[in-house]
């Protein structure tokens, strides 16, 4: 059994994964490294780029559930495999990138002789679900403005520095239940009520008060 390191900021460490079987892909724009409702073999881990997890309702609508940056370090997708069996979005990269890719019982093995690895696990899922807590309440809000604020507040984790929102309108509209007309229109005003600022139509948040 190799000695757990964590890895980058909370991630699996990858020399872990590659000794348990882990390869590393690369992989262009617009790849999907899963499918909503397809059967789940395997653990993603991004190592450089970009994805995009969202689902596809049957009427053709896409809500945005993330936008993971490699930078972000964040666990996506296993979710699935200890319950679901089936994944429940997709995920799909938004620029090229390298993920390692491990099988689903090879994954196992690794948590089971690692529990370092478990907790690490369920401290992100933990913290998932507390998010998405949060996404739901700020969405039952009535005010747009209110669901576009709690969703920035969550992005940046209450920071007080001025921070670039990584969104487009689009992925804000999506992540907020919003029409993106509506989020335009909304983020306009915030901007003039000093909520937060755009510099090369980025937002950044919150106000910088100079």
């Amino acid at each position: 059994m190799m000695e757990f390191v964590e890895g980058k900021k909370g991630l699996i460490d990858e020399a872990l994964l590659k000794a348990y079987g882990a390869i590393e892909i690369y992989s262009k724009k617009d790849t999907y490294l899963f499918r909503q409702a397809a059967v789940v073999k395997y653990y993603f881990q991004l190592v450089e780029g970009e994805v995009n997890i969202h689902t596809i309702s049957e009427s053709g609508d896409v809500f945005t559930h993330s936008r993971i940056l490699h930078t972000d370090n964040k666990i996506f997708g296993c979710a699935a495999i200890f319950y679901a069996q089936v994944y429940p979005a997709s995920a799909i990269l938004s620029k090229n990138s390298k993920v390692l890719k491990i099988s689903v019982e090879n994954f196992e093995k690794l948590i089971a002789e690692n529990n370092q690895v478990a907790k690490l696990i369920i401290e992100k899922l933990s913290e998932r679900l507390l998010f998405k807590a949060k996404r739901l309440e700020s969405i039952a809000m009535q005010e747009p403005a209110q669901r576009i604020l709690a969703l920035l507040r969550q992005i940046t984790k209450g920071s007080k520095e001025s921070k670039k929102i990584n969104l487009t309108r689009q992925e804000i509209a999506n992540l907020t239940a919003l029409r993106v007309e509506t989020v335009i229109r909304t983020i306009k005003k915030l901007e003039k009520e000093k909520k937060l600022e755009i510099k090369n139509r980025k937002v950044y948040f919150p106000f910088a008060q100079n």
